[in-house]
Protein backbone atom coordinates (compact mmCIF):
# COMPACT_ATOMS: atom_id res chain seq x y z
CA UNK A 1 0.00 0.00 0.00
CA UNK A 2 1.44 2.96 -1.29
CA UNK A 3 0.82 7.10 -0.39
CA UNK A 4 1.38 9.61 -2.83
CA UNK A 5 1.45 13.46 -1.33
CA UNK A 6 2.02 16.52 -3.18
CA UNK A 7 3.57 19.49 -1.17
CA UNK A 8 4.18 22.63 -2.81
CA UNK A 9 6.35 25.27 -0.66
CA UNK A 10 4.68 27.59 1.84
CA UNK A 11 1.40 26.05 1.51
CA UNK A 12 2.57 22.81 2.75
CA UNK A 13 0.38 19.37 1.12
CA UNK A 14 -1.73 20.05 -1.01
CA UNK A 15 -2.91 16.85 -2.52
CA UNK A 16 -2.55 13.11 -1.45
CA UNK A 17 -3.35 9.77 -2.95
CA UNK A 18 -3.40 6.14 -2.18
CA UNK A 19 -2.73 3.03 -4.33
CA UNK A 20 -1.18 -0.54 -4.32
CA UNK A 21 1.25 -2.40 -6.00
CA UNK A 22 0.37 -5.91 -6.50
CA UNK A 23 1.89 -8.43 -8.65
CA UNK A 24 0.72 -10.00 -12.03
CA UNK A 25 0.12 -13.33 -12.94
CA UNK A 26 0.05 -14.25 -16.76
CA UNK A 27 -2.59 -16.82 -17.61
CA UNK A 28 -1.74 -20.53 -17.26
CA UNK A 29 -4.34 -22.58 -19.40
CA UNK A 30 -5.32 -22.20 -22.73
CA UNK A 31 -9.25 -23.48 -23.68
CA UNK A 32 -9.83 -23.95 -26.86
CA UNK A 33 -13.90 -24.93 -27.64
CA UNK A 34 -15.45 -26.78 -30.55
CA UNK A 35 -19.16 -27.49 -31.61
CA UNK A 36 -21.31 -27.80 -34.91
CA UNK A 37 -22.32 -24.04 -34.87
CA UNK A 38 -23.66 -24.71 -38.59
CA UNK A 39 -26.95 -26.83 -37.91
CA UNK A 40 -29.47 -25.32 -36.28
CA UNK A 41 -30.35 -27.00 -32.92
CA UNK A 42 -34.05 -28.53 -32.69
CA UNK A 43 -36.09 -29.12 -29.23
CA UNK A 44 -35.25 -32.35 -27.56
CA UNK A 45 -31.49 -32.29 -29.02
CA UNK A 46 -28.51 -32.36 -26.96
CA UNK A 47 -25.32 -31.02 -28.68
CA UNK A 48 -21.80 -31.48 -27.36
CA UNK A 49 -19.32 -29.03 -26.66
CA UNK A 50 -15.81 -30.20 -27.15
CA UNK A 51 -13.39 -28.74 -24.21
CA UNK A 52 -9.42 -28.77 -25.01
CA UNK A 53 -7.72 -27.66 -21.92
CA UNK A 54 -4.13 -27.36 -22.08
CA UNK A 55 -1.59 -25.35 -19.85
CA UNK A 56 0.44 -23.02 -21.99
CA UNK A 57 4.30 -24.82 -21.21
CA UNK A 58 2.24 -27.86 -23.63
CA UNK A 59 1.30 -30.38 -21.13
CA UNK A 60 -2.75 -31.19 -21.08
CA UNK A 61 -5.10 -29.85 -18.37
CA UNK A 62 -5.81 -32.94 -16.81
CA UNK A 63 -8.22 -32.84 -14.06
CA UNK A 64 -8.99 -29.56 -14.01
CA UNK A 65 -12.54 -28.50 -13.27
CA UNK A 66 -14.93 -27.40 -15.91
CA UNK A 67 -18.23 -25.41 -15.67
CA UNK A 68 -20.05 -23.70 -17.71
CA UNK A 69 -24.01 -21.62 -18.15
CA UNK A 70 -26.02 -20.59 -21.33
CA UNK A 71 -28.22 -18.05 -22.19
CA UNK A 72 -31.38 -18.07 -24.85
CA UNK A 73 -31.32 -14.85 -26.90
CA UNK A 74 -32.64 -13.80 -30.38
CA UNK A 75 -30.75 -14.53 -33.54
CA UNK A 76 -29.79 -11.09 -34.98
CA UNK A 77 -29.08 -12.99 -38.00
CA UNK A 78 -30.43 -16.10 -38.51
CA UNK A 79 -30.93 -16.60 -42.06
CA UNK A 80 -27.98 -15.78 -44.05
CA UNK A 81 -29.62 -15.64 -47.43
CA UNK A 82 -32.54 -13.78 -46.19
CA UNK A 83 -30.74 -11.13 -44.30
CA UNK A 84 -33.62 -8.54 -44.93
CA UNK A 85 -36.33 -10.29 -43.80
CA UNK A 86 -37.56 -9.60 -40.13
CA UNK A 87 -38.93 -12.81 -38.85
CA UNK A 88 -41.02 -13.28 -35.65
CA UNK A 89 -43.94 -11.51 -34.15
CA UNK A 90 -43.72 -8.09 -33.97
CA UNK A 91 -45.63 -7.07 -30.46
CA UNK A 92 -43.38 -10.12 -28.56
CA UNK A 93 -41.60 -9.69 -25.58
CA UNK A 94 -38.71 -11.88 -25.45
CA UNK A 95 -37.51 -12.47 -22.15
CA UNK A 96 -33.78 -14.38 -22.44
CA UNK A 97 -32.93 -17.06 -20.39
CA UNK A 98 -30.00 -18.44 -18.57
CA UNK A 99 -29.36 -22.01 -16.80
CA UNK A 100 -26.59 -23.80 -16.02
CA UNK A 101 -24.45 -26.63 -18.12
CA UNK A 102 -23.39 -29.71 -16.40
CA UNK A 103 -19.89 -29.67 -14.57
CA UNK A 104 -17.27 -31.27 -16.01
CA UNK A 105 -13.40 -32.40 -15.29
CA UNK A 106 -10.86 -32.49 -17.89
CA UNK A 107 -9.70 -36.36 -18.23
CA UNK A 108 -5.79 -37.28 -18.84
CA UNK A 109 -5.25 -35.81 -22.29
CA UNK A 110 -7.29 -32.50 -20.92
CA UNK A 111 -10.45 -33.24 -23.08
CA UNK A 112 -14.15 -32.96 -22.12
CA UNK A 113 -17.50 -32.81 -23.41
CA UNK A 114 -19.95 -30.57 -22.09
CA UNK A 115 -23.83 -31.40 -23.34
CA UNK A 116 -26.40 -28.60 -23.62
CA UNK A 117 -29.26 -29.29 -23.91
CA UNK A 118 -32.01 -26.20 -24.07
CA UNK A 119 -34.63 -28.41 -23.35
CA UNK A 120 -38.19 -26.67 -23.76
CA UNK A 121 -36.54 -22.69 -22.83
CA UNK A 122 -37.91 -20.76 -25.43
CA UNK A 123 -40.26 -22.93 -27.17
CA UNK A 124 -43.16 -20.65 -27.06
CA UNK A 125 -41.28 -17.75 -29.33
CA UNK A 126 -41.81 -17.15 -33.09
CA UNK A 127 -38.40 -15.77 -33.11
CA UNK A 128 -35.36 -17.26 -34.82
CA UNK A 129 -33.45 -18.14 -31.43
CA UNK A 130 -29.51 -18.86 -30.87
CA UNK A 131 -27.74 -20.33 -28.11
CA UNK A 132 -24.58 -18.50 -26.35
CA UNK A 133 -22.90 -20.86 -24.03
CA UNK A 134 -20.08 -19.88 -22.07
CA UNK A 135 -17.34 -22.68 -20.91
CA UNK A 136 -15.01 -21.50 -17.43
CA UNK A 137 -11.77 -23.62 -16.44
CA UNK A 138 -10.52 -23.58 -12.77
CA UNK A 139 -7.00 -22.57 -13.10
CA UNK A 140 -4.56 -24.25 -9.94
CA UNK A 141 -4.59 -21.07 -8.49
CA UNK A 142 -8.63 -20.14 -8.34
CA UNK A 143 -8.14 -18.20 -11.07
CA UNK A 144 -11.16 -19.11 -14.23
CA UNK A 145 -10.58 -19.18 -17.90
CA UNK A 146 -13.44 -18.65 -20.15
CA UNK A 147 -14.21 -18.89 -23.99
CA UNK A 148 -18.11 -18.93 -26.00
CA UNK A 149 -19.58 -20.89 -28.15
CA UNK A 150 -23.22 -19.45 -29.97
CA UNK A 151 -25.32 -22.17 -31.48
CA UNK A 152 -28.41 -21.40 -34.12
CA UNK A 153 -31.48 -22.66 -31.93
CA UNK A 154 -34.68 -23.43 -33.99
CA UNK A 155 -37.31 -24.46 -31.58
CA UNK A 156 -40.08 -24.01 -33.86
CA UNK A 157 -40.62 -25.67 -37.16
CA UNK A 158 -40.71 -23.05 -39.83
CA UNK A 159 -40.75 -19.42 -39.28
CA UNK A 160 -42.41 -16.55 -41.84
CA UNK A 161 -40.29 -13.48 -42.64
CA UNK A 162 -41.33 -10.38 -44.14
CA UNK A 163 -39.63 -7.77 -46.18
CA UNK A 164 -41.26 -4.22 -47.22
CA UNK A 165 -40.26 -3.44 -50.90
CA UNK A 166 -38.62 -0.17 -52.01
CA UNK A 167 -37.18 2.22 -49.24
CA UNK A 168 -39.28 1.79 -46.31
CA UNK A 169 -41.25 4.42 -47.17
CA UNK A 170 -44.86 4.59 -48.83
CA UNK A 171 -46.49 7.77 -49.91
CA UNK A 172 -50.30 9.31 -49.19
CA UNK A 173 -52.19 7.20 -51.87
CA UNK A 174 -50.23 4.51 -52.69
CA UNK A 175 -50.41 0.79 -51.57
CA UNK A 176 -47.44 -0.82 -49.28
CA UNK A 177 -45.88 -3.79 -50.70
CA UNK A 178 -43.84 -6.65 -49.13
CA UNK A 179 -42.45 -10.06 -50.03
CA UNK A 180 -43.24 -12.84 -47.49
CA UNK A 181 -41.55 -16.06 -46.79
CA UNK A 182 -41.84 -19.04 -44.84
CA UNK A 183 -38.53 -21.23 -44.13
CA UNK A 184 -37.66 -24.11 -42.03
CA UNK A 185 -35.48 -24.53 -38.99
CA UNK A 186 -32.66 -24.59 -41.03
CA UNK A 187 -33.10 -21.79 -43.62
CA UNK A 188 -34.90 -23.48 -46.31
CA UNK A 189 -38.10 -22.18 -48.48
CA UNK A 190 -41.20 -24.33 -47.42
CA UNK A 191 -44.65 -24.20 -48.76
CA UNK A 192 -47.36 -22.32 -46.27
CA UNK A 193 -50.61 -20.80 -46.51
CA UNK A 194 -50.38 -17.42 -44.18
CA UNK A 195 -52.30 -14.88 -43.31
CA UNK A 196 -52.08 -11.48 -42.78
CA UNK A 197 -53.52 -8.24 -41.18
CA UNK A 198 -53.39 -4.28 -42.18
CA UNK A 199 -53.59 -2.02 -38.92
CA UNK A 200 -53.03 1.44 -38.28
CA UNK A 201 -51.64 2.43 -35.05
CA UNK A 202 -52.74 5.41 -33.63
CA UNK A 203 -51.63 7.42 -30.31
CA UNK A 204 -53.40 10.17 -28.69
CA UNK A 205 -51.21 12.51 -26.19
CA UNK A 206 -53.38 14.96 -23.89
CA UNK A 207 -52.28 17.09 -20.41
CA UNK A 208 -53.43 16.44 -16.98
CA UNK A 209 -52.89 16.82 -13.58
CA UNK A 210 -54.66 16.38 -10.08
CA UNK A 211 -55.41 18.86 -7.49
CA UNK A 212 -52.28 20.26 -5.92
CA UNK A 213 -50.10 18.76 -8.33
CA UNK A 214 -47.71 19.78 -11.45
CA UNK A 215 -49.30 19.13 -15.18
CA UNK A 216 -48.35 15.71 -16.64
CA UNK A 217 -48.76 14.02 -19.68
CA UNK A 218 -49.72 10.68 -20.97
CA UNK A 219 -50.38 8.63 -24.32
CA UNK A 220 -53.01 6.20 -25.42
CA UNK A 221 -52.17 3.56 -28.38
CA UNK A 222 -54.81 2.35 -30.16
CA UNK A 223 -54.97 -0.21 -32.97
CA UNK A 224 -57.13 -0.22 -35.98
CA UNK A 225 -58.16 -3.30 -38.44
CA UNK A 226 -57.87 -2.15 -42.03
CA UNK A 227 -57.72 -4.90 -44.00
CA UNK A 228 -56.54 -8.61 -43.90
CA UNK A 229 -56.06 -11.09 -46.67
CA UNK A 230 -54.30 -14.92 -47.22
CA UNK A 231 -50.70 -16.02 -49.41
CA UNK A 232 -49.69 -19.16 -50.47
CA UNK A 233 -46.75 -19.87 -50.61
CA UNK A 234 -44.99 -22.57 -53.03
CA UNK A 235 -41.41 -23.04 -51.62
CA UNK A 236 -39.67 -21.64 -54.06
CA UNK A 237 -40.01 -17.97 -54.29
CA UNK A 238 -41.65 -15.35 -52.20
CA UNK A 239 -45.28 -14.42 -52.17
CA UNK A 240 -46.16 -10.46 -52.68
CA UNK A 241 -48.16 -9.03 -50.56
CA UNK A 242 -50.08 -5.31 -51.91
CA UNK A 243 -52.15 -3.40 -49.49
CA UNK A 244 -54.44 -1.16 -50.01
CA UNK A 245 -54.02 2.43 -50.87
CA UNK A 246 -53.37 4.22 -48.02
CA UNK A 247 -54.74 7.77 -47.37
CA UNK A 248 -53.36 8.45 -43.75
Amino acid sequence: NWRLELSLDGSGTIATESFNVEDFVPQRVALELEADSETALEPGETRLIEADVRFLYGAPGAGLPIEGRARIQRDPSPFEAYGEYSFGLHDEQFAEELFELPASTADGSGQASIPLDPGTRGADSRFPLRVRAVISVQEPGGRAVSDDVILPYRPQDRYAGLRQQGEGRVERGEAARFDAIALARQGDPVAADLSWRLVRVDWDYDWYRSEGSDWRWRRTRRVVPLETGQISLDGEVPAAIVTRELDW
